[in-house]
């Protein structure tokens, strides 16, 4: 809103500056190009400030969620940030490219409505890429969401294959002591070589079962 307010004052200053030289015939139509072109200079120079702002946090925000060492909760934050500063980027030019049709139309219309129906179908393509545009970014977004959770889901299941690796080494390890005081015990006489051979059977099962 206050950008639009800005819009109309300058174009007013710029109408009391070529005034003297727009009453009529040629003087009239150079005053409106001169007029039309700072307009539309000013215009591109405050779309490109703001959308080249957005589009530098953007680029911070996909760095983040791309990062598959972030955390879950940290990637999905950062990806709805990313995806609300395109929509502002999506929004900055669909407003843009609206208000250079009114520079385009100046002085053919009376009044807002009046500019809305004269220029109607330039506006209604206007929208319909920019809602193109949007639903690209959404598609976008939701593939994002689920690469973000496969790779979470990956790295959990490697995670529990760690564990249940280390908790079967343990185990075996453990086994393999035992059969190695049996096998000792037998050897120093104080056990049977029946229940050397009973345990130490149990004890193999026991580790080929994990």
């Amino acid at each position: 809103m206050l950008f639009l307010q800005f819009l109309f004052s300058l174009r007013f200053l710029f109408n009391q500056a070529f005034k003297d030289v727009s009453g009529s015939g040629a003087g009239a139509n150079i005053a409106k190009r001169q007029r039309d072109s700072l307009l539309k200079a000013n215009l591109k120079a405050e779309t490109e400030v703001t959308v080249l702002r957005r589009k530098n946090y953007a680029d911070a925000e996909k760095a983040i969620y791309e990062d598959e060492t972030q955390s879950y909760g940290r990637r999905m934050l950062h990806l709805q940030s990313f995806l609300k500063d395109q929509s502002i980027i999506i929004e900055e030019n669909r407003k843009a490219d609206i208000e250079k049709l009114r520079i385009q139309y100046a002085g053919q219309y009376t009044d807002e409505e009046d500019f809305q129906l004269k220029a109607k179908a330039l506006i209604t393509n206007i929208n319909l890429v920019a809602q193109g545009a949007q639903a690209e970014i959404t598609r976008n977004g939701e593939e994002a969401r689920l690469d973000i959770v496969k790779d979470y889901a990956d790295m959990r299941i490697k995670e529990i294959e760690k564990s249940m690796n280390e908790e079967t080494a343990i185990i075996i390890n453990g086994e393999n002591e035992k059969l190695m005081e049996l096998a000792k015990a037998n050897s120093n006489g104080e056990i049977t070589v029946t229940d050397y051979n009973n345990t130490g059977q149990r004890g193999i099962h026991a580790a080929q079962s994990v």
